[in-house]
Order: structure tokens, then sequence, then C-alpha cells
């Protein structure tokens, strides 16, 4: 086809070897005879055209076809190689993920593999040993797990089922852990001081650490990677969700953990494992002991001058307080009665608070203590026809006033331990504001009583001074031995461990008890 295309316009242009002619009108030697000899007019025969012609018509027509289908194969190229840019996207991004999960486990696996080693075989025997009974509650619970490994509530029943049972071996191994912890700062050598503070919660951290570790290793369904932190509490707005409650309730029957994964549905927030089972940790290893060696090994003079000031104010009235006219909520043109307190069942609430409770479950209740403080002032307000926001600076002197009351002199050193040892998710919100709130009021406290004792005017020689301080130290004492025959839940360690710091009153771990029995 393309010679007859060639051929054709060769013809047309007059040069076809038919065609051609000398310039002067001879023919060529070996060039064809003049067509006009053949009998013929000027150019080929008719035929000739014609024929020519339809072969240009089918060679357009070839073309064009030829043309189209190009045209149609470069678009399914186009699209072959847009869908596989998208396949090799999808595998590239397939690889990572692959690549970066084997990495994770690389990561993981040295861990587990180190933990496998720091549990003893006697200990991982009787576990195994007490799952398998038939009455242990982790059986029920293992049970449970193996079939919704996947749901919280399996995953927090059998947390909460090994750390409630006091016979489980691993809660009783933590314990004695403990314990050992503590005789081990309990010694004459040791002096309290910032130092010894920072190695006991290291070495603390360490056996929170520790048990978490045990429990992840010995009881493989529940993975590590179950989810990430929830954000279970809330700003200051309200609606505050209670991260402790799980803590602090008790299952009882295990049995009826598997109904509740039938019943109801799981959150739609995954759950941080690692981060339920500290909080779990920690509430099964803080007792009254761990709170007084905290006290203990934090001990200063500021405690006497707190306990002398809270002695002092016990014996003000209302009007004589640190709170404002305006929160002292007395009606206008009204005298209050003797022993009136508009926050009396928060004073009694704070001076009774369980002392051997964990961090995170302390500073919830007292979270719980100041929104009851709060809502009092507004009820007051509401009930004479106004609306009254507390802000902050009413806030701390309602604080200071409660805690004066309250006779918690030992609240200092509880409000360390829940800034050492509480759950970080509440100390960036609302708890967290409150405890420093707390801080705050307390160094206040201190630093305006210690300014009032140096500026006393002394007697001779000074003896009123002095004398005022040897009566509140012999009071001190005489306090102490009464505390410590009635506080029966403080233990010997404990109280040998107060006792050996100078002027230390053996009120125990701040005892609620203690600090009640202190006051008139």
């Amino acid at each position: 086809q393309q010679q007859q295309q060639q051929q054709h316009a060769l013809s047309r242009m007059g040069t076809h070897p038919q065609h051609y002619q000398h310039p002067q009108g001879v023919a060529r030697a070996g060039s064809l005879p003049d067509p006009r000899s053949l009998g013929h007019a000027a150019g080929p025969p008719q035929r000739h055209r014609t024929g020519s012609f339809k072969q240009m018509q089918l060679a357009r027509l070839t073309h064009a076809q030829s043309r189209g289908m190009e045209h149609s194969l470069n678009n399914l190229r186009r699209l072959n190689d847009i869908r596989t840019a998208k396949q090799r996207t999808n595998v590239e991004v397939s690889d990572r993920i692959r690549r970066r999960r084997e990495q994770l486990k690389r990561a993981i696996t040295p861990d587990v593999a180190t933990t496998d080693q720091h549990v003893s075989e006697p200990l991982r025997a009787a576990i195994l040993s007490f799952d398998a009974q038939p009455s242990a509650p982790t059986r029920s619970s293992l049970e449970t797990l193996a079939k919704h490994s996947s749901k919280k509530k399996a995953v927090i029943g059998h947390i909460d089922a090994v750390f409630d049972t006091k016979a489980h071996p691993l809660r009783a191994q933590l314990e004695l852990k403990r314990d050992a912890l503590l005789r081990s700062y309990s010694s004459d050598d040791v002096s309290a001081s910032q130092d010894t503070f920072k190695a006991f919660v290291k070495e603390l951290n360490a056996l929170v650490q520790y048990g978490t570790d045990v429990f992840l290793t010995l009881y493989p369904d529940v993975h590590a990677d179950h989810g990430q932190a929830t954000s279970e509490c809330v700003s200051m707005t309200g609606g505050r969700s209670r991260p402790a409650r799980r803590f602090v309730q008790q299952l009882g029957k295990t049995q009826g953990v598997e109904a509740e994964c039938d019943d109801e549905e799981d959150d739609a927030e995954p759950l941080n494992v690692t981060h339920t089972l500290r909080q779990k940790v920690l509430t099964t290893l803080f007792c009254v002991e761990l709170w007084g060696m905290i006290r203990r090994l934090n001990f200063a003079e500021r405690e006497t001058i707190l306990s002398d000031r809270c002695r002092s104010y016990d014996q003000k009235s209302i009007s004589e307080s640190v709170l404002p006219v305006p929160l002292r909520l007395i009606p206008p043109g009204e005298e209050p009665i003797p022993g009136y307190e508009p926050f009396h069942k928060q004073i009694v609430a704070l001076r009774h608070l369980d002392p051997g409770l964990s961090p995170t479950d302390k500073l919830t209740a007292v979270v719980d203590i100041v929104h009851a403080c709060i809502k009092v002032v507004e009820s007051y307000y509401l009930d004479q026809g106004e609306r009254h926001a507390v802000p902050a600076d009413e806030l701390v002197f309602i604080l200071e006033h409660v805690l004066l009351k309250s006779g918690r002199f030992a609240f200092m050193y509880e409000v360390l331990g829940m800034c050492e040892f509480a759950d970080q998710e509440l100390l960036i919100r609302e708890e967290g504001y409150l405890l420093t709130t707390f801080q705050i009021v307390i160094e206040t406290t201190i630093a305006t009583a210690s300014g009032a004792a140096d500026d006393e005017p002394s007697g001779v020689e000074g003896s009123e001074s002095v004398d005022a301080l040897g009566q509140e130290t012999d009071s001190t004492a005489s306090a102490s031995e009464e505390i410590a025959r009635q506080s029966p839940q403080i233990a010997p360690d404990a109280l040998s461990a107060s006792q050996s710091a100078p002027q230390v009153e053996a009120t125990g771990a701040c005892d609620s008890d203690t600090s009640a029995a202190s006051q008139p």
C-alpha cells in the first residue's frame, strides 16, 4: 500500500517514470516510451487514475482506523499505568505498615525477654497453680478473657480479679517487696532529705513497673497494645468521669464479668492496658505505712508550724476565720449562732478521709470535697436570689479554711505523694489545678504563721515565745501518746519511723482519726 501511495503521489506530480520527459523532449536512453505514442492523451490512463483514487481512499480509511486503534491503545496504556501506580502505592503503604509493625515487635521483644527472665520459676508455677483452682476468681476471669479478649470489661475484670485477691501469688509478691522496701528506709541510718526521697520514689516506680511487666508476661492474652490512652478526665466545666472507680470498687464475684461483656457494649475508646495496670498496682501497694514513709523522708519543721496553726485556728469562730465576709454565708442583718460552720460536712470529710487510699483515688476524693464546697456557696446565693460564681481567689480562702479546720496538717505530705504518683492524665486537668492550689495554700499558711511567730514580742529573755513553743511541744507529746492508743490501724513500723524524726507526732500516714483525735 505504501508503494502504491508513493507511485500515485509521483504520478500526480508528473515525476512517475512512465511520464518522465526529457526537458528537450527527447527520451533518455532506457526511459519508457512516450505515452502519447501509445495513442493516449497526456497523463496516465483513466483506469489507472480511477484505481489510484480508490486505493487512496482505502489508504486513508486504513490510516484513520490505525490512528483510532493507536489512540485506543494509548488510552488503555494510560489507564493501565494509573491503575498500576495506585496498586504500587497501596503495596508500598502495606509494606511500610508491615515493616513498622516488625520494628515495633523487635523493639518490644527484648523487654519482654528481659522481663521473662525476672519472673522466677517458683512464682510462675505458683500463679499457674492458683489460676487452675476451681474456686479461684482468676480462673473464671481467664475464661471470660479467652472469649472476649478484645473487650475492655473482660480485660479490666481480669486485672481486678488478680490484684483484688489477697491470696494471689503476684499480689503477695508485690506486698513482700513493698515491705522490704519500707524496712530498708526505716533504719536510723536513713535521714530525711530530698535525695533520699528521690531514691525512694525511683525504687517504688521500679516496683510498680515490675508488677506491670510480670502481669503482661504471665497473661499474654492481655495485650499491652490493646489501645491508646483514653481521655478519662475532663476539664473544669464539669461532667467529670470517675477514672478511679474501676480501681476502687471490688468486683466480688467475677462470674458476672462475662454477663456484663455480653449485655453491655464496650466503649468506643480503646483501653491503655499499661496505664490501667500501673494504676492498679499503685492501688495495691499504697497503704498507711507507705504514706507514713513519704512523711518520714520529707519531715521538716514546717510540719510543726502547720500543726500549731491548725490547733489555734480550730478555736476561732466563723467571724474570726480567714474567710471574707461574702464567703461566711451569714444572712445580712443576722448574727451567727455559736458553733456555726457553713462547710462542716466538707471539713469532716477531709478530716476522716481514708489514709490508705491510692494517690489517684485520694486526689479524686479531694476534688469531690472541693466541688461540694463550691456547691455550698452557690446554693446559698441561689437561696438569696443571686448568682455567684466562685473565682480562683475566693477558692483559695475556702480551701485554707477547710484545711485548717480539719486539722489534717499531714495533708502537706499527701499532696506531695499525689504529685509524684497520681495519674498523670489527671494532673494536667482540673485535679492538677486544685492540687497546685492546695500547695499554694499550705506554703502561704506556713509562711504567714512563721512571720507571725517571728514578729511576736518576747518577754524576759524571750521566755514567752520559748515557753509557748515548749508548751506546744509538751502538748504534742501528750497528744502523740493518746493518738497512738486511739489509732489501731497505724502499723508499728510507721509509728517507729515517725518517732525517729525530731518533734514528729505519731500520727501515722496522715491518719484521719489522728487528726480528729488531736482536736479538742
